[in-house]
C-alpha cells in the first residue's frame, strides 16, 4: 500500500487497479511491438531518389493514398491506395511501374481533338443543301390542293 491507501500494482494486479499513465505506458508499448502499416519508404532507382508517403488527400480525407516525390521533378503524384499490408519488397515494383508508365505517357505525341464548338461548319451552297422537295413531309413535296 502506498501512503495515500491505493494498493501499489503489481503484475498480479488486475489492469482495472493500474493507474492510467502505466496503461498508456502498456498500450504504447503493445502497439510500437505490433506491425504497424509503413507510411514512408525511401528508395534509389539510378540517379532518382523516390520518396514514398501514405497520406491522405484533401479530396479524400479518410482514405490513405502513396504520395510520391521524386528528384527532378516538381510535382509529387497520388500514384495509388496504401494497404495495410503493403511491404517495401511490394510496394517497389509498383513505384517504378508507376513512373515508368507516367514517363511513357509524356513522350507520347498528344492528342488535338475539336472541340463542339469549334467543329467545321457544313459546306454551304446549293450543292450540299437537300432540297425542300427531296424531303418526304415537307410542304414543298405534298402536292398542291385545289
Amino acid at each position: 500500500m502506498t501512503k495515500s491507501g491505493k494498493p501499489v500494482p503489481s503484475r498480479d494486479t488486475p489492469s482495472i487497479f493500474i493507474d492510467a499513465r502505466q496503461q498508456r505506458e502498456r498500450l504504447t508499448t503493445l502497439a510500437s511491438s505490433m506491425d504497424a502499416p509503413m507510411k514512408l519508404m525511401e528508395f534509389t532507382d539510378g540517379d532518382r531518389v523516390f520518396v514514398c508517403r501514405a497520406e491522405s488527400s484533401p479530396a479524400t480525407p479518410s482514405t490513405l493514398w502513396w504520395w510520391i516525390s521524386v528528384t527532378g521533378e516538381s510535382s509529387r503524384y497520388a500514384a495509388f491506395r496504401a494497404e495495410s499490408d503493403d511491404t517495401k519488397a511490394g510496394l517497389r515494383p509498383r513505384v517504378l511501374a508507376y513512373y515508368q508508365q507516367m514517363l511513357a505517357d509524356r513522350a507520347r505525341p498528344s492528342v488535338v481533338r475539336q472541340q463542339w464548338a469549334q467543329r467545321r461548319a457544313a459546306p454551304s451552297g446549293a450543292a450540299s443543301a437537300t432540297p425542300a422537295a427531296a424531303i418526304p413531309g415537307s410542304p414543298s413535296s405534298s402536292p398542291p390542293l385545289e
